[in-house]
């Protein structure tokens, strides 16, 4: 698999790889409606083309076929945003390839993640980064507890 920077015509694939981690990701008791109108308003070619005009996107795959991908705010310290891998590609390496990439390129690191995303949070650990604090994501008026991660 190689990684490469993602141009303005790959925003429709990576709507797509989006969409289907996020349902997957946070869909634990089935798809209800707050889910549904996030997805659905979130993860459009038009959005994502804002994101990769915006921030640092790269893309993980071969050739034009390509099942994951990071999305990159640069600054200090970085924040790493998004890191999704397509559900059936996942515990399969691809995804560390991706972050020590991603860690490789940004030293001052954080990013948050979900309190009961437990693959994610072992991943993030098993990959060199450690629990620096707390945030909340609100989706519709509901407060979300995330873990914040820092590269250590």
């Amino acid at each position: 698999m190689v990684i490469v920077k993602a141009k303005e015509n790959d925003a429709a694939i990576i709507a797509a790889i989006g969409q289907s981690v996020w349902v997957n990701t946070y869909s634990t008791d089935g798809v209800v409606e707050a889910i549904a109108n996030y997805v659905a308003s979130e993860f459009t070619a038009q959005n994502v083309l804002a994101v990769i005009r915006s921030r640092n996107v790269y893309l993980l795959g071969k050739e034009k076929s390509f099942i994951g991908y990071a999305v990159v705010n640069p600054g200090n310290p970085s924040e790493l945003e998004t890191l999704y891998i397509l559900p059936r590609f996942q515990r399969k390496g691809y995804g560390t390839q991706l972050m020590r990439y991603i860690i490789n390129f940004y030293k001052n690191l954080s990013l948050s993640c979900w309190e009961h995303n437990t693959e994610a949070l072992r991943f993030y650990s098993k990959n060199g980064l450690a629990e620096c604090g707390e945030c909340y994501f609100e989706l519709e008026g509901e407060k979300h507890r995330n873990v914040i991660f820092c590269v250590e």
